[in-house]
């Protein structure tokens, strides 16, 4: 939550006259316990329309017999005439797409609870992901555990730990030193 200017300053002292981030943590509750639990699930597919490549062919022909590629660059230097019925159109992205449909998922459940001395509050994640790439993959798992113990009115002890394991997997590309080598 942000909280901006003078309100910020009013509450937090002129420290904090641009702004405040503030952070809260999951916790337990005094009460029975609370199970929530979610999940969540679609498909990533990449829906561009590459434009195709276009070339045209010459009038003339190369001494093997097969038509001379009449470039834009070429025509205008008077090296070759285009044959008006011959331009050839190629998409390969169309034609040997690389893409497929991927798919995401996640999946969670907590529980907390607890009595008027001790709360707890227990919680995990589950997050998988196939991009459009065969081998674009992102995998984490993710788990928090809370306890709270009122000793007496003015003592509390607090223990939180948490747990994050990722796991990703991307195409190589150009800013890669060692690319495919």
């Amino acid at each position: 939550m942000v909280d901006p200017g003078p309100a910020a300053a009013a509450q937090y002292g002129t420290a904090a006259a641009n702004g405040v981030i503030q952070i809260t943590t999951k916790h337990g509750h005094s009460g029975r316990a609370r199970w929530t639990t979610f999940a969540e699930g679609g498909t990533i597919r990449d829906v561009t329309d590459y434009p195709p490549n276009y070339a045209q062919v010459a009038n003339e022909r190369n001494p093997n017999g097969t038509r001379i590629i009449c470039s834009l660059d070429s025509q205008t230097r008077g090296l070759c005439t285009p044959n008006p019925d011959s331009l050839v159109v190629f998409s390969p992205l169309g034609s040997y797409s690389p893409f497929i449909n991927g798919h995401r998922g996640a999946y969670g459940a907590s529980v907390a609870g607890g009595s008027d001395q001790i709360t707890y509050y227990l919680g995990g994640n589950f997050d998988r992901e196939q991009g459009v790439f065969e081998i674009s993959q992102d995998q984490r798992a993710s788990g928090r555990a809370n306890l709270s113990i009122q000793m007496r009115d003015n003592w509390n002890i607090q223990i939180g730990t948490s747990y994050l394991a990722a796991h990703t997997r991307l195409p190589q590309n150009d800013n890669n030193v060692l690319g495919i080598v």
